[in-house]
């Protein structure tokens, strides 16, 4: 949350701790209105965790995502290439180097499954091979694991991605329907204390937005 919105979020808190206490008196029934700041209340509370540990999961399934990918590379790909090149004999398979080497550069998510895909394509007629210099007999089946799992990844990033986006706009929308319903309390409490000068005072302290 922003400084403003922790600050209008504060003040609804407080008018409804004032409201607690107050009980207020009358045959003016504040119900309807108090039961729409505290749906306001609740979901700001929901939203405004959502905000503030979207963050650090994000950060978290970036992290993750970025061991998946290293996995990868040095775990499958780099195997694989190391050994199809040694088999390459100048000027027999000049095709061979640019079907199995290491990519250069950044190496992002969608890049990295890429091309898994492609190497597995390319290496699976090999496996004989790639079997007798080293490779796991099930080297494919682990290789298509760990690119399941960056796979898998995807959506988690995501959804932490859009939960924080979420929030950030939710807590707008909550923070209007409370002051909506600030509105009426309001309305409520100067016909029910009308003439009360020392009430209406404390009301409006309780429900007054404070600027530090």
């Amino acid at each position: 949350m922003r400084a403003r919105q922790w600050r209008s979020f504060d003040s609804l808190v407080r008018v409804r701790v004032f409201l607690t206490e107050l009980v207020p008196r009358g045959t003016l029934s504040f119900g309807h209105a108090l039961g729409k700041l505290d749906e306001a209340i609740a979901t700001l509370r929901g939203f405004a965790a959502n905000q503030y540990s979207a963050p650090a999961r994000t950060r978290a399934e970036a992290a993750r995502q970025k061991d998946l990918i290293s996995r990868l590379l040095v775990d499958h790909m780099a195997p694989i290439v190391t050994i199809t090149r040694s088999q390459m004999e100048p000027e027999k398979d000049p095709a061979l180097p640019t079907m199995f080497r290491m990519p250069r550069g950044r190496v992002t998510v969608v890049r990295a499954i890429v091309i898994s895909d492609a190497m597995m394509v390319q290496a699976a007629p090999l496996s004989d091979l790639l079997i007798a210099e080293g490779m796991p007999p099930d080297w494919l089946a682990r290789f298509k694991e760990a690119r399941d799992a960056l796979v898998a990844s995807q959506p988690r990033r995501a959804k932490a991605s859009i939960t924080g986006r979420t929030a950030t706009a939710g807590i707008e929308v909550a923070l209007r329907r409370g002051r909506l319903a600030l509105g009426r309390l309001d309305a409520l409490m100067r016909a029910t204390y009308h003439g009360d000068d020392a009430m209406l005072a404390a009301w409006r302290q309780a429900k007054r937005v404070q600027l530090r």
